[in-house]
């Protein structure tokens, strides 16, 4: 069986050209420091530009040094049996 995952998120530059991911923090505001793994997840690819814009917006405005880009990530994830052979359908025995 296998699963494909489309997913965006985005990742920020600073001055001296170092790149971090964001993750949302508690009051719903992006902070760098996150890894691929942990970053906050877009399901759609409009979302992530529009939140880009923003942390370049405001980026601008506190001019900070900054570049905002987002990342599109596909996943593609296929189940096994012990065997190897590849699971066809998704049954209790193979959760």
């Amino acid at each position: 069986m296998t699963e494909k995952i489309q997913e965006f998120y985005l990742v920020e530059r600073n001055s001296s050209g170092s790149e971090s991911c964001l993750t949302r923090n508690y009051s719903n505001g992006f902070v760098s420091g996150a890894t691929p793994n942990t970053a906050f997840k877009f399901k759609e690819e409009e979302q992530a530009k529009q939140f880009c814009k923003m942390q370049n917006m405001l980026a601008g405005i506190f001019d900070n040094g900054t570049k905002t880009f987002y990342v599109k990530q596909d996943i593609t994830r296929t189940k096994y049996t012990e065997d190897g052979q590849v699971v066809e359908e998704t049954t209790e025995e193979t959760l």
